[in-house]
């Protein structure tokens, strides 16, 4: 199955991309035919003909590949000129990593399912270091040892295959915290990066908490305890079960009661609530829940600063907590659980920035602002719309937006929506593409207006000249909003590396900067050009041309993959398979 998305050089449609330079480390880009993958290099160099089913991403200047998606699957990793990094063969990771099938690298190091069954790690060059269990694929490995098998025993050895730690143990899990489990005949023990027992292997079962690696949980029977990285217990084996770790407590249940440890084991509070969560935004401070589920604050130490009252609490940010009642969130004092602002929000969201300790709230559909300190309001609920824009807020009301300062002084005014405003990623060197309901114009991030003229329509805006329609034409303005190069274009796209697609008569070509025709319209879809290639499309199917209008790349394929987007992320033209990210 594919899905098709053909993209035209419309510079009303397209993203902001960029050229694969410094960010691409690939060095090959993806190519599609009926629905299988190949691979060009940066200068349209075929380096190998679609025959991939499935692919995996990049991941450091490797990807995995698949000739077949159903039946017995095998596939291998590919370099950066898309060759195979060996002949073998190997499975992808789906019966352990449903979610996250395909092989990738990190740190020098792939895990692989092999054809016999188990996994094995693979390096750069593809290399097998050794085998490992279903732990070594899905736990993560951090550390410079890596969990492997070796004739049914379990060891580890370092990220160039090294052993390190000799195969003796019946079983282990991969390091944390400069620690690792191991179990000899059917007890578990503690063993360093050296391999000598820090606890004899005494316990029934060993876990890591992968919120504190210098804690360990042990069991003996249906009991948990505490145990600490120097294998010393810190409390019998007395618990349910173990939470989570916060600000060197941890939450435990008794029965069906949680409470809460200290890190030498003591116990801080008793178990008698249903539930116990921490805030990350607040050292030391938990959420707790009692018999009636509603919900309160709480210290580590024991004390409690708000009672169970309400349905949910909620610390957001730093300093500012907000408390739930019947659908409505207010603002709560959390030392003694007064209202700061009584709850009759549908939202409030926290600003920062220079308009750190306002948060915007919603009532009735129209927002306003509270200082999160004391609750008041510091502008009241009546705007359509609000929102933070870079350094102001930007506020609609009556079909009016605004740029608002610090203190709430209008910056800019004009008639519009919030959609107007050009998205962080699409601002270059400090402007973007403001669209207002006269027209658009370009707006510097100081909040002030680079142009005092507007345009009917404008396209992306790539840092050189813009597109823009007028009087029904599309041409190109300056960045003192001057046009340029005429407007007789049917549609235009950006500029990149100085040339631009232009549609007339039906028909896609390349001008340059002075608006000369560097290649005439005869195609059917021009994408960005980049490398000095642009995608180039006729009678459905896709290839790369030269500025000069040269075939680099035959017109046969029915997708290409080609430059990035502003964030880093591929752009595609034409057909792309399921598998993959799309327009």
């Amino acid at each position: 199955m594919r899905r098709c998305a053909c993209i035209l050089a419309a510079a009303c449609c397209l993203p902001v991309v960029l050229c694969a330079g410094a960010a691409d480390v690939t060095g090959a880009f993806l190519i599609v035919k009926d629905g299988r993958v190949g691979f060009v290099d940066g200068g349209g160099k075929l380096l190998a003909s679609p025959q991939y089913e499935v692919r995996g991403s990049w991941s450091e200047g490797r990807i995995w590949v698949q000739a077949q998606s159903t039946g017995e699957v095998s596939g291998c990793f590919l370099d950066d000129r898309a060759q195979p990094l060996t002949a073998a063969r190997y499975r992808n990771l789906s019966d352990v990593l449903p979610e996250m099938p395909l092989p990738r690298f990190a740190r020098g190091i792939a895990t692989v399912g092999l054809p016999g069954g188990g996994y094995g790690y693979l390096d750069r060059d593809g290399r097998m270091l050794g085998r490992t269990t279903a732990a070594g694929v899905f736990q993560r490995q951090d550390g410079d040892l890596l969990l492997c098998m070796l004739d049914g025993k379990a060891g580890f050895i370092n990220r160039h295959g090294s052993a390190r730690i000799p195969a003796r143990y019946a079983e282990a899990s991969p390091f944390r915290g400069e620690r690792a489990a191991a179990r000899e005949g059917t007890n578990w023990g503690l063993i360093d990066e050296r391999g000598t027992w820090v606890a004899a292997p005494s316990f029934d079962e060993l876990r890591w908490f992968a919120d504190e690696p210098r804690y360990w949980s042990y069991r003996l029977g249906q009991r948990w305890g505490l145990l600490d990285r120097d294998g010393k217990r810190l409390t019998e084996a007395r618990f349910d079960d173990f939470g989570i770790w916060h600000v060197g407590t941890v939450s435990f249940r008794a029965g069906d009661k949680w409470g809460l440890l200290a890190a030498d084991g003591t116990e801080r509070v008793p178990p008698r609530y249903l539930a116990l969560t921490p805030f990350d935004q607040a050292a030391g401070l938990w959420a707790m829940q009692d018999a009636t589920a509603k919900w309160g604050l709480l210290e580590a130490h024991g004390k409690e600063l708000v009672a169970c009252l309400y349905d949910e609490v909620l610390a957001p940010a730093a300093h500012v907590w907000l408390a739930q009642q019947e659908g409505q969130w207010g603002l709560l004092n959390h030392t003694n659980g007064n209202w700061l602002a009584p709850p009759r929000y549908q939202r409030v969201v926290p600003l920062n920035g220079p308009f750190d300790g306002l948060a915007l709230t919603e009532q009735s559909a129209c927002w306003g602002v509270v200082d999160t300190a004391t609750g008041k309001e510091w502008m009241a609920q009546r705007f359509e719309h609000a929102q933070a824009w870079r350094n102001w807020l930007a506020v609609r009301q009556a079909g009016v937006m605004r740029l608002l300062d610090r203190d709430g002084r209008a910056v800019l005014t004009w008639e519009g929506t919030p959609e107007g405003l050009p998205a962080s990623e699409h601002m270059l060197a400090g402007t973007g593409v403001l669209r207002t309901d006269k027209g658009v114009t370009l707006l510097a991030e100081d909040g002030t207006l680079v142009w005092s003229t507007t345009f009917d329509d404008a396209g992306e805006w790539s840092g050189e000249l813009l597109p823009v329609r007028h009087a029904g034409r599309w041409g190109y303005a300056d960045r003192r909003g001057q046009l340029a190069i005429a407007a007789h274009y049917e549609t235009a796209g950006a500029f990149a590396e100085g040339f631009a697609a232009v549609k007339a008569q039906g028909r896609w070509g390349l001008i340059d900067r002075r608006g000369e025709y560097r290649v005439k319209p005869a195609f059917d879809a021009l994408g960005r050009t980049c490398r000095g290639l642009a995608p180039a499309a006729r009678d459905g199917c896709w290839g790369l041309i030269g500025t000069d209008g040269t075939v680099a790349l035959p017109l046969v394929y029915d997708g290409i993959e080609w430059g990035l987007r502003a964030e880093g992320s591929p752009l595609y033209y034409g057909a792309i398979p399921g598998d993959y990210p799309s327009l």
